[in-house]
């Protein structure tokens, strides 16, 4: 690298400094709405956990690691702490296996690369809603016995 009269660093065999393009290290599209989907469904998952487990002693936590933190921390804290422990790793994941695929550690990179990104991220939204919706299911089946 050398540097030009303006500060900047150039490498080798450039040239023109001005020339230069940055790297856009920018978080992608379909990042950014996949991280919103899944935080958005984990809540409604997390929301409607907190409901049925108020709702009667009859309802209880079935994911054992969720159990765990709940006796541990508390409902609440508890059931957050698991959520972002899911949607972490779910992120980290998703975008590290595209990455360490394609070649981009950031952004959408190709076409192809997209597509999967969004499909990982529609799977991931649509096990929380289904979570969600089985929670609603329970929850009605209680509190509105036949």
């Amino acid at each position: 690298m050398r540097r030009t009269g303006r500060g900047d660093q150039v490498a080798p065999g450039v040239k023109d400094a001005d020339a230069i393009v940055e790297t856009d290290r920018s978080v992608g599209a379909v990042t950014t709405a996949g991280v919103l989907g899944l935080t958005v469904t984990k809540s409604l998952d997390l929301g409607t956990t907190v409901i049925g487990l108020g709702v009667s002693p009859a309802i209880g936590e079935r994911n054992p690691i969720a159990a765990a933190a709940i006796v541990q921390w508390g409902v609440v804290p508890g059931l957050l702490a698991v959520g972002l422990l899911t949607v972490g790793l779910t992120v980290l994941l998703v975008e590290g296996g595209f990455g360490l695929a394609t070649g981009h550690a950031r952004g959408d990179g190709g076409s192809s690369a997209r597509t999967g990104r969004l499909i990982c991220y529609w799977v991931g939204c649509a096990c929380n809603l289904a979570i969600a919706a089985h929670n609603v299911v329970v929850i009605l089946a209680v509190a509105f016995p036949p």
